[in-house]
């Protein structure tokens, strides 16, 4: 089950973003070289209310983390990557193809790839229908590579899945080479009887840069998180930042998931008391020809 955090204050119509390229950069990290920096200054959010599935009184939310982190990588790569994925086929795009109606996109993504929002979403049959989006918009070849520990599965047209928990080389790569990411997180909280891992949930968002320092066994990524409203002022940057490093040699690996311990520099949080955040998958998508 995918964690979505609470939020309040939803407001009464769906939003409507501007797709645009970036325009302001932000500074780089205080202590670190950045090395990429591909934040646009849109974003959709995954609690858009047009999406709600359950209200509560603490708030509303939805599970809809992996089709909202993907709408927004393919919304992303229409911008970034025009000269051969502006064709990308998206609900919710205006005439011009200039706006994007968040809701009526991420709904259009689950229809066409039979996605049911009412049970767990699987990251592979999102790379999947990310997959036919790009072949729909005349992308052909194998551009979709999902990294992650899923076990035996049937090959797709477009896909290359690859059964093992992602690294920090495939990540650095994935960001340096220019290819829209999402990464999954998983949420694991430690038995110290049975002196195991147990999963307690996850989330997806994208990658849209990272900063790293040479000889330092550690990445602070730019990340995009679906359950963030951001200020898309046009100045100020929509990105988060995450750390990620290895996880201490004295505890077992968190199987099936990368032993890639994620915590929070700045935005809305991603760890929680008693949890702890992990590297669960990537799913690299190429663009550009």
């Amino acid at each position: 089950m995918h964690l979505c955090l609470l939020l309040t204050g939803t407001p009464s119509s769906a939003e409507v973003v501007s797709l645009q390229p970036p325009n302001v950069l932000s500074p780089p990290l205080p202590g670190f070289a950045e090395q990429v920096n591909r934040s646009t200054p849109f974003y959709l959010w995954q609690n858009d209310p047009m999406l709600v599935l359950d209200s509560g009184g603490a708030g509303t939310v939805t599970n809809l983390c992996i089709p909202a982190t993907l709408v927004n990588l393919l919304a992303r790569a229409r911008v970034l990557s025009s000269d051969s994925a502006g064709n990308i086929p998206l609900d919710g795009l205006s005439r011009g193809g200039k706006e994007l109606e968040g809701s009526a996109a991420i709904l259009g993504f689950m229809k066409a790839c039979e996605i049911d929002p009412n049970a767990p979403i699987d990251p592979h049959a999102g790379a999947e229908c990310t997959a036919r989006h790009l072949r729909a918009g005349g992308l052909a070849g194998e551009r979709v590579h999902l990294i992650r520990r899923l076990g035996s599965r049937n090959p797709a047209p477009g896909l290359r899945y690859h059964d093992r928990a992602p690294d920090l080389t495939d990540l650095t790569e994935a960001v340096r080479s220019g290819d829209e990411i999402a990464l999954t997180l998983a949420f694991m909280t430690w038995d110290k009887n049975l002196k195991k891992w147990n999963k307690s949930g996850s989330h997806m968002v994208n990658v849209t840069g990272y900063a790293l320092n040479p000889g330092e066994n550690r990445l602070v990524l730019h990340i995009s998180n679906p359950t963030r409203r951001y200020r898309m002022d046009g100045v100020t940057p929509v990105f988060d930042t995450i750390q990620i490093q290895p996880q201490e040699l004295n505890l077992p690996a968190p199987s099936p998931y990368a032993p890639l311990r994620v915590t929070t520099v700045s935005g809305r949080l991603i760890e929680f008391e008693g949890k702890t955040t992990f590297v669960g998958g990537l799913i690299r998508v190429r663009t550009s020809h």
